[in-house]
């Protein structure tokens, strides 16, 4: 909905069909429970996933400039204000990696401040909607080990599911079954500078502003139509570079 700055690479291919099931095949899969707490409900995850990650999140420090770190060394505790679902979650993947509680949080909010990711939608003759999607990430020997299908739980009933990957929350690429699905997408201004990049890590700290990742799960959650997801979409501030891509069928 708002193009922004983006950068990263590396690919792997899902496609939806909009009211169907999710054609996210030969991966690991795990039901998140989104009636538990954020302190427990990644915990099966981080643990499956725990050397894959702690290899992840390091070789990611090694692109991550000295100054962005600093950010969020002296900035950790204001995520239990400003973004209590990222910090609870942070906080057990820390405990259970023994990594830095800044460096787990700087990790999980690497889209929010710079990235490269493209979708499509198509329509079958039939009356189809194909939604189809690239991950376009640098770090590909680290991060393809780690992509799992989720399967999305409320209420004790299955809703939807997404492509995800371990050691992340929230969802990049999801479905909300017989409803629409969604997809996070980034190119890169050409222009784009450090002072943007930080601008970018800042509004992780402000009110009422969130990661599209996190944005994109509350429209899963909370949305039972294509009209009030969009609704909820436009409506809601986003600290990521992105725009977003809902589809679905309108009436």
């Amino acid at each position: 909905f708002s193009p922004h700055v983006g950068r990263m690479r590396y690919l792997i291919l899902c496609a939806w069909i909009v009211g169907l099931v999710g054609a996210v095949v030969g991966l690991p899969s795990f039901v998140i429970n989104f009636d538990e707490a954020a302190t427990t409900r990644y915990n099966k995850i981080f643990h499956h996933y725990r050397n894959q990650i702690v290899e992840m999140e390091n070789d990611m420090m090694h692109s991550i400039a000295p100054s962005y770190r600093q950010l969020f060394i002296d900035n950790v505790d204001k995520f239990a204000i400003s973004n209590p679902e990222a910090y609870q979650a942070m906080s057990a993947l820390a405990n259970i990696t023994n990594l830095p509680l800044w460096q787990t949080l700087l990790v999980n909010a690497v889209v929010d401040i710079t990235s490269f990711c493209t979708s499509v939608v198509g329509v079958m003759t039939d009356g189809t909607v194909i939604h189809g999607r690239n991950l376009d990430f640098d770090f590909p020997t680290v991060l393809q080990p780690l992509v799992y299908r989720a399967y999305i739980s409320r209420k004790g009933v299955i809703v939807g599911e997404g492509a995800c990957i371990g050691g992340y929350i929230g969802f990049y690429t999801a479905i909300r079954y017989g409803a629409f699905s969604i997809s996070y997408n980034v190119r890169m201004y050409p222009h784009t500078n450090t002072s943007e990049i930080t601008a970018n890590i800042l509004r992780e700290w402000e009110p009422g502003v969130v990661p599209a990742a996190q944005a994109i799960e509350r429209a899963l959650l909370d949305n039972n139509t294509f009209h009030d997801a969009s609704t909820y979409l436009q409506e809601q501030p986003l600290n990521t570079p992105c725009y977003l891509i809902l589809a679905g069928v309108a009436g």
